[in-house]
């Protein structure tokens, strides 16, 4: 009777152990689970920041036409009405001011 009583417990020892390091729910996909969660969570604070930028622009945006106006010059290169628009290349070989002879 000890014999079988023993080899249960054995036999339940060696069943707990096995779901414990190697089962569903082992320590090892928790250990796994828990580097996913941190990388998720890393990405999240990244992806709230780019968002508060984005409100932050938003609300100026919002709230000025000078804003919107700049924007509007900037990124999209529009001209206002009775402006002329002049591009002046920079010279290749010109001297800086700072290898300028003084005069």
């Amino acid at each position: 009777m000890r014999l079988v009583f023993g080899l249960g417990l054995l036999t339940l020892f060696l069943v707990l152990q096995y779901q414990l390091w190697i089962g569903d729910g082992s320590l090892g996909q928790r250990a796994e689970l828990q580097q996913e969660i941190d990388a998720q969570q890393i990405k999240n604070q990244q992806l709230r920041a780019r968002n508060e930028i984005i409100a932050r622009e938003i609300e100026i945006l919002s709230s000025s036409d000078e804003a919107i106006e700049e924007v509007a010059r900037s990124k999209l290169g529009m001209i206002g009405e009775n402006e002329k628009f002049y591009i002046i290349p920079e010279q290749k070989n010109a001297p800086s001011p700072e290898t300028a002879p003084p005069q």
